[in-house]
């Protein structure tokens, strides 16, 4: 497993890159910046390295394409600057990155959904056909350096069908332990995911973002089926 290393991201909030599939890496560790040394940080990255990704459209012209739809959102209370998930055609080698900021860059400000779950609907055309979840990353600051935990060997199959729109679930980031700090204060130490289905306040949501969405599929991946210890359908007892 390696720590601590540095990978370029997406300066928008939402946006596909391709990326080959990686190593296994194990999350750790609070946060250590406050919030204005982390969204700088972010912000310095992305003018240094140059690049500007384009943000992901509702909808692909495209007749052999269909459309996309998940919410990514996390508690509120965690640290984390990046999630991304990895999906890729089924059978396929290289991955694809689906991707938002942290509470501290950009959820607190831009959000499509708050409450008990601060976060952010997405969308991407994506050819017909076969496509599984196959690996997540989720990147924290400690101190000055990035570290990036990267976790993958498992699948989430989903289809897309031309035309159609697919909304495969909520991907929500939860708490998992808490610790105490130097002054008795409940600080995160452990996360996980749920998965599940919230079409009820995601699709409204979309259809608003994205009028020219079509009806939405709703086809929501199977968390259980994929047996990793960091994914679940239902939030933990």
């Amino acid at each position: 497993m390696q720590r601590g290393s540095i990978r370029p991201r997406a300066c928008s909030h939402a946006g596909f890159q391709m990326n080959a599939t990686g190593r296994d890496e194990r999350a750790g560790g609070r946060a250590g910046a406050v919030t204005i040394a982390k969204s700088l940080a972010s912000i310095m990255l992305c003018v240094q390295l140059g690049i500007a990704f384009p943000p992901a459209q509702a909808k692909d012209k495209d007749p052999n394409s269909g459309t996309l739809i998940m919410a990514m959102g996390e508690q509120p209370g965690l640290f984390y600057l990046w999630y991304r998930w990895k999906l890729r055609p089924v059978g396929g080698i290289e991955a694809q990155l689906v991707e938002i900021m942290g509470v501290h860059n950009d959820f607190s400000t831009k959000r499509d959904f708050k409450g008990d779950e601060l976060g952010r609907i997405l969308t991407q055309a994506l050819p017909e056909g076969d496509y599984e979840f196959v690996g997540f990353e989720v990147e924290e600051q400690v101190g000055w350096t990035i570290v990036t935990s990267k976790y993958d060997n498992f699948s989430m199959p989903f289809h897309i069908d031309a035309g159609k729109a697919t909304y495969v679930g909520d991907f929500m980031a939860e708490i998992d332990r808490y610790r105490l700090d130097f002054f008795g204060r409940k600080i995160p130490e452990s996360f996980y995911f749920v998965i599940s289905d919230k079409n009820a306040r995601d699709l409204p949501l979309a259809r608003k973002l994205y009028p020219d969405l079509s009806e939405p599929t709703v086809s929501v991946v199977d968390a259980d089926a994929a047996r990793h210890p960091l994914l679940f359908s239902k939030v933990k007892d």
